[in-house]
């Protein structure tokens, strides 16, 4: 019996194929890296990508900036199945545990076209606030083993990234959506490089379409600085 992704070793990936990396990750940001370059300017969104020294993939960076609050952005975030209705590629997403108001682990599926097998990965993450700032960070982390791995996935084996939410006055906000990870079983560097600047873009772009929901807009935490 083939293993899970050796038919993409004959087979040509769709360009949909994004979810190789919707999270794209391994090492941390403070490990050796190349400069980032500019790889996408669209709809007001700027997408960034470099070299990792220490992987074959490459880490991505989206920015944006949006007329919101910090309690709109992060009531957002926190939503975690609500999740798959607007991160890019995801088809299931769930809260596994919340440890506290700002620490919790987070379940999510990626869907990849047939031959190649869907990926899953698990996602500790952890909130803080710069009160100087206000700046709110909020840290992702894979943990690979925190749940029994499943027949019909491929899970993600390491995961680093985070979300930034920068006030920059007059109620604009920068957010930045920054992640760098493995793919789990076996994906060309080649193809999961070419189509990384689609995650965060698309990502991104519903993010600022969902600010809009009042579900979210008119939200209120009250352990949060607004600037």
């Amino acid at each position: 019996m083939l293993k899970k992704d050796t038919l993409l070793l004959k087979s040509k990936l769709p360009k949909t194929f994004i979810l190789v990396l919707i999270i794209n990750l391994t090492s941390s940001f403070s490990n050796a890296q190349g400069e980032w370059k500019t790889a996408l300017e669209k709809d007001a969104i700027r997408v960034y990508t470099r070299e990792m020294a220490d992987s074959k993939f490459k880490e991505y960076k989206g920015e944006t900036l949006v007329k919101t609050t910090l309690s709109c952005l992060v009531s957002l975030l926190d939503d975690a199945p609500y999740q798959k209705n607007w991160m890019y590629d995801i088809t299931e997403a769930k809260r596994l545990k919340t440890i506290n108001k700002t620490e919790g682990y987070n379940y999510f599926v990626q869907t990849a076209p047939w031959p190649v097998t869907d990926r899953d990965v698990i996602i500790k993450y952890t909130l803080t606030q710069d009160k100087k700032t206000k700046a709110v960070t909020i840290e992702l982390k894979g943990v690979k083993d925190y749940i029994a791995e499943k027949q019909d996935k491929v899970r993600i084996p390491s995961l680093k990234g985070k979300w930034e939410f920068i006030p920059l006055g007059n109620g604009i906000i920068k957010v930045v959506y920054q992640v760098h990870s493995e793919t789990g079983g076996y994906v060309p560097a080649s193809i999961a490089n070419a189509v990384c600047v689609d995650i965060p873009y698309n990502t991104l772009k519903n993010l600022k379409k969902e600010i809009e929901n009042p579900k979210y807009r008119n939200a209120v935490i009250d352990e949060l600085l607004e600037p």
